[in-house]
Order: structure tokens, then sequence, then C-alpha cells
């Protein structure tokens, strides 16, 4: 991996983390839970009414913002790196930036209908973990569908990138609209689960996500019915600390143990 491609990872994470932190210690004014249920003492009708009249949709957009930087940034270093070497010098920033524009425009119109209906159901019910529940049966569901692996798979495509004229400037933002076309597909239920849990919500967004980013680093394979959870990373981690759990630690298997995790970084980036 060249230090060009270290770069888009290196901005991505910074931006995760910083989500993060707006979120973990911004309060209720950052959260959407938080934002859904500020009617939810009221009846189901004036609820709705209320929470529209006292949470500005600007307060809302910020906070769906805050989430997808959060979870779906640590998800585009691959696409982002296959632009940065696909493009000239001066291109790169160009490219990324309108990759990261079509990408976001998809999420935040996918935001419309999630926040609207997490909102509808959290006032119907609110403090009740039913239709997180009912949701997460549904995202389970929907995990073991071949359409949802369909569309996990086409998330790993990496397409030409053109170098001149009117192509090379339209690429980019088509190829961040298709991703997140893809992207959204696969992982919007689990997006909706987090924002119905009335407690626990970023513990719900940090499992979600590292389910999600595991998911990313599985190879491929065929659309099918089948619940496939994502356990390569797992699997690799493990093996590398069997030396330890064996107490068969040699200081030249110290040296190594750590060692295959850039390959396999390496390899899952070639891969997508």
């Amino acid at each position: 991996m060249t230090g060009a491609d270290r770069g888009p990872g290196a901005a991505l994470a910074a931006a995760s983390a910083l989500a993060w932190a707006v979120l973990l210690f911004g309060g209720g004014a950052v959260s959407v839970p938080a934002l859904c249920a500020a009617g939810a003492v009221l009846p189901p009708g004036a609820a709705l009414e209320a929470t529209l009249t006292v949470t500005p949709l600007a307060a809302l957009a910020l906070a769906w913002g805050l989430m997808i930087v959060a979870m779906m940034a640590p998800l585009l270093p691959a696409p982002l790196a296959h632009l940065r070497a696909r493009s000239f010098a001066g291109a790169r920033t160009r490219a990324c930036a309108g990759f990261l524009a079509g990408y976001g425009l998809v999420w935040a119109a996918a935001g419309v209908p999630l926040v609207a209906l997490a909102l509808t159901l959290r006032l119907a019910a609110p403090g009740d973990w039913a239709p997180a529940l009912l949701c997460l049966a549904g995202a389970a569901l929907w995990q073991a569908a071949p359409a949802r692996r369909r569309a996990l798979n086409r998330c790993h495509r990496l397409p030409p990138v053109p170098a001149f004229g009117a192509a090379a400037a339209l690429a980019p933002p088509d190829f961040g609209i298709r991703h997140g076309l893809w992207c959204a597909t696969t992982c919007a239920p689990l997006m909706l689960v987090t924002l119905l849990v009335p407690a626990g919500h970023l513990l719900a967004m940090a499992l979600a996500a590292a389910w999600l980013g595991a998911e990313r680093i599985e190879r491929p394979f065929p659309p099918r019915w089948s619940f496939r959870p994502p356990t390569r990373l797992a699997r690799a981690a493990l093996a590398r600390l069997a030396p330890f759990r064996r107490g068969r630690l040699t200081p030249s298997a110290a040296r190594s143990t750590f060692a295959p995790a850039r390959a396999l970084a390496r390899e899952v980036n070639d891969a997508r």
C-alpha cells in the first residue's frame, strides 16, 4: 500500500472519530432518538406535531449526518483509494470530493424515510422495545436474503475511472451515487434498528458499525439464502493469538504474531 493510499483511510478514520466524539459528548442535541423522543409524553397525534414543532429539521439533519459519518466513513477507504490511484495528482481531491458528494446525497435521501419511520414508531410506542426488536428480526431476515448479498457484493465493485474530459468529472459522483445506493440497500435496516432502540443508542450504533465493517472484509460469495456472520477478522485474530493461548510463544513467534495484520489489510484492499 502506498503513502497515497493511506491518505483516505487516515482522513476517514479521523472524521469518524470526530463524529463519534460529537455524538458521545453532544448529548440529546445531536442524537436522532433523543430528538425523536421530544414529544413522547403526549398522545401520539399531538406528539408528532409537538416533536416537529420543537425539533428543527436542521437538528435532525445534523444528527443524521453525524450518524452517517460515524458509521459509514470507515467503510470507504477502498473506493477512495481506488479513485486516488486512478486519477492524476491534481484531480485526486476533486475526484474524492465528487464521490463523497454523491455518496452523501444518497444517504441524505435515505434519511428522510428512515428518520420519519423511526419518529412515527417511537412516538406510537414510547419507551417500548417492540419496534426495535421487530425491526431487528426483519434486519436478520434481510441479512440472509439473496438480494442483500447481491447488493453487498456490488459494494466491492471498483469501476474504471476515465482520465479526461467530461467523463472524468462525472465518473466520481456517479460512482459515489451507485456505491451509496448499494451501501444503503445493505445497511438501512440496521440503521433503523439503531434509531428505534429506546436506550443504548450509541452502543447499538457501535455494534452495527462493527458488524458492517467486519462484513466488508469478507470475500464476496454468490447470492443465495444464507445467514453468514462476518467471522474472517475474528478467525484471523484468534489464529494469531494461538501461541499465547498454548503457552508456547517463542521470540520469533512473538515478532511475527501481529505482522500478518498488514498483509490481511492489503489483501482486503486488493479484493475490494
